[in-house]
């Protein structure tokens, strides 16, 4: 598996590579980052282990479209990243380690001069090396499924030291979560420092835009949109009852309004069939409804075809109780047309990953 994540992820930088080659104003770089963090514990049913520091290291390939139809589109130079970040937990025997493959967005809002500060948010996945065992590894909480879903939340500051190299530093919060797919799955939460290298390949040197007035004029202010989601979760073999997958449906509808440079703010409602809870109440013989419906409220920050969501929910029905009264959703999103996207997310009770979704929505 390891082997397999390594080819794909030079499989993609290559077919990048060779696809970039044949467009005009578009930078391309390489980098690497040292990371140093630590397991932030979220749970009072994860064990003592995963105390020790995180060690690791990312590299990425990066490239940055400098047309003016880019610009337009965020009024930012939006740089888009696949990488491979490696970590180590430091617990060989029962943590080991994780491989993650990753695509990022990070906006260079102000791209001119030296010294520059972007948000970045990554979505992958993830192999990780031990998992739980009830014989061998019982005390892994954390994982217990080989693959999971990987993501991330950094903000940087890179600093150019030449035409060419940039010197990086990053506070990053990373989430490595198979969304409840198999139990037991705390999911881990953790921190890391970062500093690193990045190397570009040509000088450079950004075009001077104005899109004060196309803002105001082009840009559509008030959006809508509606969201279908699904997830596939296993109740396990319990008692009685034999294991059986079950899935989780789900549907959003809401208005945003947006604000330049690249955000909106966005209200609305989402409506949940959880197929998984409904086989839970099953076998505790209760006949309470299985479905949820909620106010969901958040922003998205867009940049171009890629856009991520960070959403709160709060419940409105919920028969069964759920964990806590108010939940999560992040969202990263990519535009398949002018109308329809396609997204991979997370649902969240404060630290606690509930479901892994995968997304198909269409704009109004």
């Amino acid at each position: 598996m390891i082997r397999y994540c390594i080819i794909l992820f030079f499989g993609i930088v290559f077919l990048s590579k060779v696809a970039i080659g044949q467009q005009n104003n578009v930078y391309n770089s390489f980098g690497i980052d040292y990371n140093y963090g630590g397991i932030l514990k979220h749970s009072s049913e994860l064990p003592s282990i995963g105390s020790n520091r995180i060690n690791g290291f990312t590299i990425n390939y990066s490239r940055i479209p400098t047309a003016k139809s880019k610009w337009d589109q965020c009024f930012c130079f939006p740089e888009i990243s696949y990488g491979l970040a490696y970590y180590n937990f430091g617990d060989p025997e029962m943590l080991g380690y994780s491989l993650n493959p990753f695509m990022s967005v990070a906006p260079y809002l102000n791209p001119h001069g030296r010294l520059h500060f972007l948000p970045r948010f990554a979505a992958g996945l993830s192999y990780v090396s031990e998992v739980y065992d009830v014989a061998k590894n019982p005390e892994n909480n954390f994982f217990s499924s080989h693959i999971s879903g990987f993501l991330q939340a950094s903000f940087s500051l890179k600093y150019g030291i030449s035409d060419h190299f940039q010197l990086s530093s990053s506070f990053s919060y990373n989430h490595i979560s198979n969304g409840g797919l198999k139990q037991p799955n705390k999911g881990m939460n953790f921190l890391t420092a970062d500093v690193g290298l990045k190397y570009s390949i040509s000088k450079m040197a950004f075009p001077s835009y104005t899109s004060a007035d196309k803002r105001v004029e082009d840009k559509k202010r008030w959006r809508y949109r509606i969201n279908t989601s699904y997830t596939l979760k296993v109740a396990q073999k319990q008692d009685l009852f034999d294991r059986k997958n079950t899935s989780v449906i789900g549907f959003m509808t809401t208005a945003g309004y947006f604000i330049p440079r690249f955000s909106i703010v966005e209200a609305g409602f989402e409506f949940i069939a959880d197929g998984y809870l409904k086989e839970q109440l099953y076998r505790m013989g209760t006949s309470k409804d299985y479905k949820r419906f909620s106010l969901i409220a958040g922003h998205t920050a867009k940049f171009g075809r890629l856009g991520f969501s960070t959403l709160l929910g709060v419940y409105l029905y919920s028969p069964y109780k759920a964990v806590d009264p108010v939940y999560q959703r992040y969202q990263l999103t990519y535009d398949i047309s002018s109308k329809l996207y396609f997204g991979v997310g997370l649902k969240a009770h404060r630290h606690v990953a509930e479901l892994m979704l995968v997304s198909l929505g269409v704009r109004l």
